[in-house]
């Protein structure tokens, strides 16, 4: 038995596709996974690994980066039919937009502009902590978001979103696996990182 827990909308995306793989490579092992947005703290809840994206905070938590990918500012095109293609982060900043709000960094979109970095503070009309949930609100075109491209490309590759501003670059996401021990990781610990390693990170652009 592994109990991991993972950003929800990232394991139905990335881990999912990979369980038959998993499973016929170390069939054997059981998943037990929790799906939470928030915070994990992984001794108090009895956990043998987190997945977490994003930067890290310093931490007593061993680990490897396994994979990492952009983050894609887009809309639906009846959303942009009404409200038109933005030219520049200012009119960014004046449309409808769907924010993913489980840190308050994400309150706020850090783009590299034209040579320069700036920040656009999203007028909001949805807040949510799940970002699936913001991709289905998107293809509705209830507004502009920005999504890490696993979530997205299939969508932008079909039509059904467009990527606004290809120009304006967002920085790159980044997905880690902890665990806690160091000197000594449980054999059920390295085989899972070992996959993932292997397979997810080819997964990712």
């Amino acid at each position: 038995m592994l109990r991991v827990s993972a950003p929800p909308a990232w394991a139905r995306a990335q881990l999912a596709p990979l369980l038959p793989a998993l499973a016929a490579r170390h069939p054997q092992l059981t998943i037990d996974l929790l799906l939470v947005e928030r915070y994990v703290d992984l001794v108090e809840e009895g956990l043998d690994a987190v997945i977490r994206l994003g930067p890290l905070p310093d931490s007593s938590l061993a680990g490897r980066q396994f994979s990492r990918g952009r983050y894609v500012l887009c809309g639906a095109p009846s959303h942009l039919a009404r409200h038109g293609a933005p030219d520049d982060l200012e009119e960014v900043a004046r449309q409808p937009a769907l924010v993913l709000a489980t840190s308050g960094s994400r309150a706020r979109w850090p783009f590299r502009w034209r040579g320069r970095s700036s920040v656009v503070h999203p007028k909001a009309v949805l807040l949510t902590n799940d970002a699936a949930l913001l991709r289905e609100a998107a293809l509705a075109g209830a507004g502009l978001t920005v999504l890490p491209c696993y979530l997205v490309d299939a969508d932008l590759a079909a039509g059904d979103l467009v990527e606004v501003l290809p120009g304006a670059r967002l920085p790159s996401w980044e997905a880690h696996i902890l665990h806690a021990g160091r000197r000594h990781v449980a054999g059920k610990i390295r085989a899972f990182i070992d996959f993932l390693c292997a397979r997810a990170g080819r997964s990712t652009p």
